[in-house]
């Protein structure tokens, strides 16, 4: 676990790196593959908004055995579609930026809202719905983050799938 965290440190670091100092070929290509990162995590975040389907953080709560009523069903689904207004804003401005060249925002700093902005919101939810719901409260950061790196992505995927 460690070992997979620090590695993902350094890959953001190099990534990170690359686009302040690269060339405009590594920037587009770092570039690029944000924006298709965050395309699918979009889809992904979207997608299990539809009806019938389970939200995609509420899949993650149920999957690390958070209780199942609808308190919490209806607090991970207001959570979604935060991440969702998240990514959508993010990628608006990414369209604007790799097909229209119209530069909102400096590209670099771009991709530092999406990384740093991706990890605020995380935390952040941690941390607020322990006001919300009073089972969370008093809950461990790592413990939590230990937890859901345990998930295998197949389980998320194939979540509302009969067996």
């Amino acid at each position: 676990m460690a070992f997979k965290f620090l590695g993902g440190l350094v890959i953001t670091g190099l990534l990170f790196g690359l686009l302040f100092l690269g060339s405009e070929t590594v920037k587009l290509v770092v570039t690029t593959g944000t924006f298709i990162l965050l395309t699918l995590l979009l889809l992904l975040f979207g997608l299990s908004l539809l009806k019938g389907k389970t939200p995609i953080i509420t899949r993650y709560a149920l999957l690390i055995n958070a209780e199942d009523t609808v308190k919490e069903r209806n607090y991970t689904r207001i959570v979604t579609w935060f991440w969702f207004g998240f990514l959508i804003s993010l990628w608006l401005l990414k369209i604007n930026v790799l097909l229209l060249h119209v530069a909102l925002v400096s590209v670099p700093y771009l991709e530092v809202y999406f990384y740093l902005g991706s990890l605020v919101l995380f935390i952040g939810e941690f941390y607020v719905r322990q006001l919300f719901l009073p089972k969370h409260r008093g809950s461990s950061l790592s413990r939590f983050l230990l937890e859901l790196a345990q998930i295998p992505l197949k389980k998320i995927w194939l979540f509302d799938k009969p067996l």
